[in-house]
């Protein structure tokens, strides 16, 4: 007979505080910290407060948290696709799951965005970089480093795409036998690191 197939669901590991949790539901009307800040942003914006003093020369305070929170918005819609990626993955694998923010905290800290378990044990870590600029990929490159040695499992480092100048990054990446890919290529990187 054959057994019902189980939902991935992916467990977030760090949360706010309680009195946090309630403060942001009561807030927000049971939304998120980025639906409210977006409000507040909408209502600033439409001159439901003054913001004269917030406003610089240079493109004012307003325009930069409005090109803040749209860099932060497209970040964290890049880590559910990848989140969403993990999850078609590991509905084939037995006793695969999936958490989120995983602290490695032995020595220097490392904070994978998802880490990769089998029966409770990390088999690798999966870090989102929204941003394939190459001053990101080599903050990502040292932090895959410290992962991998926290850890002792591969870590994998996803972009949403390359550019021209990310390829510098690449080759560093395959040097030191890390893996660096783009979201079409999670699958086959997740493969070949839990070998």
């Amino acid at each position: 007979m054959p057994s019902a197939k189980k939902s991935v669901r992916i467990t977030r590991t760090i949360s706010l505080r309680p009195d946090q949790d309630q403060w942001i539901d009561e807030i927000t009307g049971g939304g998120n910290v980025s639906a409210l800040f977006q409000a507040l942003v909408d209502a600033a914006s439409s001159g439901a407060f003054d913001i004269s003093k917030l406003k610089s020369s240079k493109g004012g305070t307003i325009d930069r948290a409005m090109t803040y929170l749209r860099a932060k918005e497209a970040g964290i819609m890049f880590e559910e696709d990848v989140a969403e990626q993990l999850k078609r993955w590991a509905a084939g694998k037995r006793n695969v799951t999936i958490s989120r923010s995983r602290i490695h905290n032995d020595g220097i800290p490392f904070v994978a965005d998802f880490s990769v378990e089998r029966g409770g044990e990390v088999i690798c870590s999966v870090c989102c970089k929204s941003s394939s600029r190459t001053d990101r990929l080599q903050l990502a490159l040292g932090e895959a480093i410290i992962g991998t040695q926290r850890t002792g499992r591969p870590v994998i480092t996803v972009v949403p795409y390359f550019v021209e100048a990310s390829r510098q990054s690449l080759e560093q990446f395959k040097a030191l036998k890390l893996s660096l890919v783009e979201l079409a290529g999670l699958s086959a990187a997740l493969d070949a690191a839990i070998k």
